[in-house]
């Protein structure tokens, strides 16, 4: 149980990005430091993109925080 609940932890503090913090996790958010990425971050209300934007391909990566299937971690990345 305390294993399950430690990556629970990790998972929303060290993954999961937070609208108020700008996209970036309670981590990179504390620590000062822009998110890990600037590709785009999963945002159940996304604004639409700019018109330079529109047409660009893009996969949907869906891992899983040490297999942990309640735990995800989703990642948008442009398709070749």
């Amino acid at each position: 149980m305390r294993r399950e609940l430690g990556l629970l932890q990790r998972w929303y503090n060290e993954v999961r990005p937070h609208r108020r913090f700008g996209g970036a996790t309670p981590v990179e958010f504390r620590d000062g430091v822009l998110p890990a990425t600037l590709a785009p971050r999963f945002e159940t209300r996304a604004q639409m993109p700019s018109k330079a934007e529109r047409g660009v391909r893009v996969e949907l990566d869906i891992s899983y925080l040490e297999g942990r299937r309640h735990l995800p971690v989703v990642k948008l990345r442009r398709a070749a």
